[in-house]
């Protein structure tokens, strides 16, 4: 998972594919994740119909 050159370790791409799966799973199942930097929330991993109908409400097309 994770390589070392120049003295530091960095991660490779099976730890973001791991995150995916995990974000979709939580999705699937109906739950939605926050996504946060210094502590504010950015933005939302969420269900399908949570999405599309948060887009219908705020009368924005869905893509």
């Amino acid at each position: 998972m994770a390589k070392q050159r120049d003295g530091r370790t960095y991660a490779d791409a099976s730890i973001l594919e791991l995150a995916m799966a995990e974000l979709i799973e939580n999705a699937r199942r109906g739950e939605v994740v926050w996504l946060t930097k210094d502590g504010e929330r950015v933005g939302a991993v969420a269900p399908l119909d949570v999405v599309e109908a948060g887009l219908r409400a705020l009368g924005r097309p869905e893509r």
